[in-house]
């Protein structure tokens, strides 16, 4: 036994020893190896790949011509995702946050606890990617894209701040 009472029993060519249960051992503290943290740290790359096909799938001859509504839309849906984007950084640097709330990142793709990295990639694709697609869908599609990224994006800043993440400009 290494002192701890959270450990499981494992064979080591016929031999058992105790090693300690990383899942019980999570709230002690103790760092978790990546792959136990994130288990699937692709899935960011594999967003920003679904959102290059589906941009590349849509026909450009479809596009209708950009508006000063449309960039009005789009510049309040950027602006949620940039406040979310440096709240999710506060979140992955582990700042502290309302009592009864654990410190961890509620976006599936991005996983509980992405690095800054993964976040920086994710929200840079979204960015990118949401405006994209935008620009060639027609109308009234383009529309309800910029409205839905506003109420999911607007959810996750009050949600955030509820929550006690802040907001850190450089």
């Amino acid at each position: 036994m290494t002192g701890l009472d959270a450990s499981v029993p494992v064979r080591d060519l016929g031999r058992e020893r105790a090693l300690p249960d990383p899942l019980r051992l999570a709230g002690r503290g103790v760092t978790q190896p990546r792959a136990a943290r994130h288990p699937r740290p692709e899935t960011a790359r594999r967003a920003c790949l679904t959102i290059l096909i589906l941009v590349a799938a849509l026909p450009a001859q479809a596009r209708d011509p950009w508006t000063a509504a449309d960039s009005a839309l789009e510049a309040a849906g950027a602006t949620l995702q940039l406040l979310d984007w440096s709240q999710s950084l506060y979140l992955a640097h582990g700042g502290p946050i309302a009592h009864g709330h654990e410190g961890q990142e509620s976006n599936p793709v991005l996983g509980s606890h992405p690095s800054y990295a993964e976040v920086n990639a994710y929200f840079a694709a979204t960015l990118a990617g949401h405006l994209a697609i935008a620009y060639v869908l027609p109308r009234p599609w383009r529309t309800l894209w910029q409205v839905l990224l506003i109420g999911v994006e607007g959810d996750s800043v009050v949600h955030n701040m509820n929550i006690g993440a802040r907001v850190a400009l450089p």
